[in-house]
C-alpha cells in the first residue's frame, strides 16, 4: 500500500503545475472535495465494517483533510522532503488512526464537562 502512495506523490511531483492549481488554491475546492470523496470511498470498501459507525464520518473527514492538507504543504514547500518519506508518513499516520478504535465510553456525550 505505501508504495502506491509513493507512485501518486510521483505523479504529483511530475505534474506539480497542474496539481499546484488544483490542490492549492481556494477557487479549485469542488476538485479538493472530489479527491476526498472518492479517497474515502476507495477506504471504505477495502475496509469492510467501518463504514456503519456514525464517527466513521468524522475519521474519515481528520484522514482525507489530513492527507490533503500533507500534499498541499509538501507541493507549497517545492517538494522538500522525498516522496518516500511523504509516502511512510501518510501511511504510518493513517494506520495509527484506524488502528486505535474510539471506544464508546470515550465518545459518550455523558462523559463531557
Amino acid at each position: 500500500m505505501m508504495f502506491t502512495y509513493e507512485i501518486f506523490l510521483n505523479y504529483i511531483k511530475d505534474n506539480k503545475t497542474t496539481f499546484g492549481i488544483l490542490l492549492c488554491q481556494m477557487e479549485t475546492h469542488a476538485f479538493q472535495q472530489g479527491i476526498m470523496n472518492s479517497v474515502q470511498s476507495y477506504i471504505q470498501s477495502i475496509i469492510p465494517g467501518l463504514s456503519d459507525k456514525c464517527e466513521e464520518q468524522y475519521i474519515y473527514s481528520f484522514m482525507m483533510h489530513g492527507c490533503l492538507n500533507i500534499i498541499v504543504d509538501w507541493i507549497n514547500n517545492d517538494f522538500n522532503i522525498h516522496s518516500h518519506k511523504l509516502a511512510e508518513i501518510i501511511y504510518h499516520v493513517c494506520n495509527v488512526i484506524l488502528a486505535e478504535p474510539v471506544s464508546d465510553a470515550e465518545t459518550s456525550t455523558a462523559n463531557i464537562k
